[in-house]
């Protein structure tokens, strides 16, 4: 019966998944505005989802992971996120830690494309439990190709601060 449930909750989160993003998986886009001057590989467009979050609201957080640099950068999705959040005192992780996932997919990203991605992995959210500006951390790792294995250990790392208010309930 646990299996049974495991699976019906997994086709619906990937359901669900696809009618919000419109696609299975993540969509690298080539045509996003670059930053010409820069060489790295840049976290962009931080927001939480939905927009404006409350006490007691579960929220995801998006990002525009852009490559400027010139090297092809990789990363596994599917079960987890490449991105991890430091989290403020007034938001926690919530979800459940015994889904099973069996979807893990290495992501390609050649120079001048970006993709949206989100935090946190898939069966969990963050909510948050008093109001106030809220400070977190976004960290997204990755690796710079070298070769064709299907999944790797990531060896770079970036990070970057952001802010954004957490309302009284409503």
């Amino acid at each position: 019966m646990s299996v049974i449930l495991v699976v019906l909750m997994t086709i619906v989160f990937f359901t669900y998944s696809t009618l919000q993003k419109g696609q299975a998986q993540p969509h690298i886009n080539t045509s996003t505005i670059f930053d010409h001057t820069s060489n790295e590989i840049q976290i962009f467009n931080i927001k939480t989802e939905p927009s404006v979050v409350a006490v007691n609201d579960t929220f995801m957080i998006h990002v525009i992971i852009i490559n400027n640099s010139s090297e092809t950068i990789t990363f596994n999705t599917g079960c987890f996120s490449p991105l991890s959040v430091k989290l403020n005192t007034n938001m926690i992780e919530t979800g459940d830690n015994n889904i099973s996932c069996y979807t893990i997919r290495k992501v390609t990203l050649k120079p001048r494309e970006s993709i949206t991605l989100v935090a946190p992995t898939p069966g969990k959210s963050y909510k948050a439990f008093s109001a106030g500006l809220t400070k977190a951390t976004v960290s997204f790792s990755y690796n710079i190709q070298q070769n064709s294995s299907l999944l790797s250990t990531p060896t770079s790392r970036i990070s970057e601060p952001f802010l954004f208010t957490i309302y009284p309930s409503h």
